[in-house]
């Protein structure tokens, strides 16, 4: 049967689909074999690799999967882990335990933005015509972005291709079959979170599609309040276990992170600080340095110290948000 689902989705793509589908293939492939061939030949010249695994959040999820492959659990450098979640490097882990190579996870990372392109056609097709969600997909895969995160040691592919899939099925909700819908959903929406716990923050985002799904207003309304309550179930062990660990119940302490992080760079552009300087305002208001600062008992205290300081000046921190979100965009 799903053999046959299979085949009937691609015969459904245009001839130019299945072409450019073809060669933008072969593109990721040979720079996934450029990549690996630059990892050797630093090696062979006693240079540290710098592919698949950059600095920074690459890193730290090389940190974690590690902790995970000799047994130490979740934690970095020994502490435990309470910023990041578990989804992503669990899916790394299930396929270096097997093939023993961060090549083998970026070379499914392939696999999975290629199958993220065929729900974004979807998506294109319930919005407007086959054509356009062809274009958006071969548009997604092109993105230079899309390629490069592939290739490297990031969550953001594998979190895509969950968030694009339950953005799908929140819009296909029907009548019937209801219920086990709704499970599909939060259970997409819930792992996104566990990839990439930033989406915690955007949980309107994934309520948005059920709103704009053909159900009745009244059977809408539920399917938001159960697909929130099913979320909250899918998240709840993991807040049990920092619980457990740090006497905090939260998922993660990524929201008063990125607060720091926002408020220390606010200070810098408003200021006219080095970044430096900023943080060691920062540093000395909470208490802990930078580096202690995704500790989930912090939290609290961080946003805290951020808000008083935003709060203070919120005009010229409105003109500072809006002017970053725009350079960003």
């Amino acid at each position: 049967m799903l053999f046959a689902r299979i085949k009937n989705e691609v015969e459904g793509f245009s001839r130019w689909f299945k072409a450019a589908l073809f060669i933008i293939f072969v593109l990721y492939v040979s720079l996934w074999v450029f990549t690996i061939r630059l990892h050797t030949l630093q090696q062979a010249q006693h240079i540290t690799p710098v592919l698949p695994v950059l600095a920074e959040d690459s890193a730290e999820y090389d940190l974690l999967v590690e902790s995970i492959l000799q047994g130490r659990g979740f934690a970095m450098n020994g502490q435990t882990e309470t910023l990041r979640t578990p989804g992503y490097p669990a899916f790394v882990v299930a396929i270096k335990k097997i093939v023993g190579s961060y090549f083998a996870v970026t070379f499914v990372q392939i696999l999975v933005i290629f199958l993220a392109a065929l729900v974004v056609r979807r998506i294109g097709i319930r919005f407007s015509s086959r054509n356009v969600g062809e274009a958006a997909a071969v548009l997604l895969l092109l993105n230079p972005v899309t390629i490069t995160l592939t290739l490297l040691i990031y969550s953001d592919i594998l979190f895509l291709l969950l968030f694009t899939s339950g953005f799908y099925a929140a819009l296909s909700l029907k009548r019937e079959r209801f219920l086990p819908q709704i499970l599909l959903v939060s259970l997409l929406f819930g792992l996104a979170i566990y990839v990439r716990p930033i989406g915690l923050l955007a949980l309107p985002i994934f309520i948005a599609p059920i709103v704009a799904s053909h159900l009745a207003p009244k059977l809408k309304w539920k399917a938001v309040g159960m697909t929130i309550a099913c979320i909250v179930l899918l998240l709840s062990p993991w807040m049990l276990r920092n619980y457990e660990r740090t006497g905090v119940f939260s998922f993660t302490s990524i929201g008063a992170s990125s607060i720091g992080w926002a408020t220390a760079r606010f200070l810098a552009n408003t200021d006219r600080l080095p970044l430096e300087a900023a943080y060691q305002t920062l540093t000395e208001k909470i208490g802990v340095p930078e580096s202690g600062w995704r500790d989930i008992r912090l939290s609290q205290k961080i946003t805290g110290v951020s808000e008083e300081i935003i709060l203070a000046r919120p005009f010229a921190y409105a003109k500072y948000h809006l002017t970053m979100a725009l350079s960003f965009l």
